[in-house]
C-alpha cells in the first residue's frame, strides 16, 4: 500500500469510493510550508510558500487505485505530477506521501461545483475551521 495526500476533490469520500475502491483511510495531515490554490485550469494545486500550510487527509492506496488515481489526475498528458512529500499528522511525522501537483499555478476561477466538493470533503473530515473557511473564500475570488 502506498500513502496519498489529498487536499483537492479527493477529500470528497464518495469520490475515492467510486475512483479507488480498495483504499483506506489512514489519517489527517498537514503539509507545512506549502499553499492552496485554484490553478488557471481550475483545479486545486499546492506550491511552496514558507509559513503557510495545507490540511487534507492521508489515504492508503492499492497498486491499481494509484493506477487510477494517475489517469484520473492526467498525469500522462502532464496536468498533474507525481511528487512525494513529508507530512504532519496526529502522530507525528510521515515522510514519502505521494501527492499530485499541477505545475501551472497562476490563480483561476475554479471550476463549477469544483469547491463544493473540496468543502463538503473538509468538512466531512473534520479538517480546522479556519481552514474550511480558507477554502470556502475560493468560491468567492476573482483573480
Amino acid at each position: 500500500m502506498k500513502l496519498y495526500f489529498a487536499y483537492g476533490s479527493n477529500l470528497l469520500q464518495s469520490q475515492m469510493t467510486e475512483r479507488c475502491p480498495e483504499h483506506r483511510i489512514h489519517c489527517l495531515a498537514r503539509l507545512n510550508d506549502y499553499r492552496f490554490l485554484i490553478g488557471e485550469r481550475g483545479y486545486a494545486t499546492i506550491e511552496p510558500s514558507i509559513g503557510a500550510c495545507v490540511h487534507g487527509v492521508v489515504y492508503e492506496l492499492s497498486q491499481s487505485d494509484e493506477d487510477t488515481l494517475d489517469v484520473c489526475e492526467g498525469v500522462a498528458s502532464g496536468s498533474y505530477t507525481k511528487e512525494y512529500v513529508a507530512l504532519i499528522g496526529a502522530d507525528g511525522a510521515i515522510p514519502e506521501v505521494l501527492v499530485y501537483v499541477d505545475p501551472r499555478v497562476q490563480p483561476g476561477p475554479p471550476r463549477d461545483g469544483y469547491m463544493a466538493k473540496i468543502l463538503s470533503g473538509a468538512a466531512g473530515f473534520g479538517l480546522p475551521r479556519d481552514y474550511q473557511a480558507f477554502l470556502a473564500s475560493f468560491d468567492q475570488r476573482v483573480p
